[in-house]
């Protein structure tokens, strides 16, 4: 029996897209979508969901179709890690687009963890303007806002053609959703100003899905940037190497592609069942006094430390590295 791992792929519109308009005409294909989004849904197919995500992913492609590969134990990880933040402001990503493929299975809370992707607001707004050209010109995207950290979008059910949640995730909406108890979710209320134009409004159970992929997307970020990613290693799962279809692509195209494992210091309990793991934590350093010398040129909020995992009611703490 093999041992290799499976990995969900993001479901790619983007690639359809583009064949629909050498077959049928870009502009015959925007007045299609457009006819079919005045009659279903009462607005023009570029105030859409479906337009902005088509956007997300062209800015995904044109940022090399970066792909980060997480098993099921490092996902867990990062949703027991606990960060105490004054602010999100600072927080960077490794490139300006990503994919996160979850191991098929990893799941929260009992429901597989579906591919998530991320875009910032500059790869976002160049994809959006993208696709307005590739239509003819005749529809434009709105302004980048600088407030926004990135731009997250999850599949619903892993079909390309299927249902996406997305939300425009700013510092202040980052803090809030850390907090956020998912079992006392009822409506996305702080999604409100990124979702007037939604064509498919959100039920609890969404909302929650969302939340939980940017907790997730959210302690990868500082873990990754806390370490200096000293975690995320090029090169792809065997699972995709080896088959390129899996990522929507022909091996002459796995050169546009570029895959990275995601791994974290974890710790593991040895001990007694009646012993348990105090999660570790990272308390984010704000006073004046860490950024001086080395750290001058560093922003405030930049630096993080680890307060370290222990054992409560004895034995040792092992560290194990996830792979």
């Amino acid at each position: 029996m093999s041992n290799t791992k499976s990995f969900r792929s993001y479901p790619l519109y983007i690639d359809t897209l583009h064949k629909e308009m050498k077959t049928f005409g870009a502009r015959n294909l925007y007045d299609a979508y457009n006819n079919a989004f005045i009659k279903d849904y009462g607005i023009e197919f570029y105030q859409s969901l479906d337009f902005e995500n088509l956007g997300i992913e062209q800015g995904f492609v044109n940022g090399s179709r970066n792909y980060i590969f997480m098993d099921k134990e490092v996902i867990n990880h990062l949703y027991s890690l606990k960060y105490k933040a004054k602010t999100m402001a600072n927080l960077k990503l490794p490139f300006d687009s990503f994919a996160i493929s979850p191991a098929t299975d990893a799941k929260v809370g009992g429901l597989p963890v579906m591919p998530i992707m991320v875009v910032s607001s500059d790869a976002e707004l160049k994809g959006g303007n993208d696709i307005a050209k590739a239509f003819g010109g005749q529809v434009s995207k709105s302004m980048n806002r600088p407030d926004v950290l990135f731009t997250i979008t999850v599949t619903e059910d892993g079909h390309k053609a299927g249902n996406r949640l997305s939300a425009k995730v700013t510092s202040s909406e980052l803090e809030l959703i850390l907090q956020q108890d998912l079992s006392d979710v009822t409506s996305p209320e702080i999604f409100s100003d990124c979702s007037k134009e939604w064509i498919r409004p959100m039920n609890k159970q969404q909302g929650v899905k969302l939340i939980q992929a940017i907790k997730l997307v959210s302690s990868f970020l500082l873990y990754n940037q806390i370490t200096q990613d000293k975690f995320l290693v090029d090169g792809f799962p065997e699972a995709f190497s080896k088959k390129p279809k899996r990522l929507g692509l022909m091996k002459r195209d796995m050169s546009l592609v570029r895959g990275c494992s995601f791994s974290v210091d974890a710790p593991k309990n040895d001990s007694k069942k009646s012993h348990h793991i105090r999660v570790g934590h990272y308390r984010q350093l704000m006073n004046v006094r860490y950024y001086q010398g080395e750290y001058e040129n560093w922003e405030r909020g930049s630096r993080w430390i680890p307060v370290n995992p222990s054992i409560i009611g004895g034995g040792e703490a092992h560290t194990q590295l996830s792979q």
